[in-house]
């Protein structure tokens, strides 16, 4: 299953209590191997910070929305509690779902489609 921005915002809203972090294609290398610095989004945070070695770069800030629009071709791999939940197999190629379970988990179970009487 192909992952989306939008995708990957609603499990970070259905689960606020888990720690994000979106390793990025490092372009220095052509692409073919993650940065150093990963982008973290901490449990209960909006605001993704570039992490080096477990130590946050100072004034490496992101608005969650923000980082997702406008990196979004450059997240190699999305890791929900350091395990990875979706990962392109290349720069350049859709985000896919390793597990599926926890992106359906996020979709909207509120909407109720209409019954229609007769």
């Amino acid at each position: 299953m192909i992952i989306t921005t939008l995708d990957a915002l609603r499990v970070i809203k259905k689960n606020p209590n888990a720690a994000f972090t979106f390793p990025i294609y490092d372009v220095l290398s052509g692409n073919t191997k993650t940065a150093p610095k990963i982008p973290t989004l901490a449990a209960g945070s909006e605001t993704i910070w570039l992490m080096d070695k477990g130590v946050e770069v100072p004034k490496s800030h992101y608005d969650l929305v923000h980082f997702l629009r406008d990196l979004w071709d450059d997240v190699a791999e999305i890791k929900k509690n350091g395990k990875v939940i979706a990962q392109r197999v290349a720069y350049g190629k859709p985000m896919l779902a390793l597990d599926e379970t926890v992106l359906l988990q996020s979709f909207n179970t509120e909407y109720k489609s209409p019954i229609l009487i007769l």
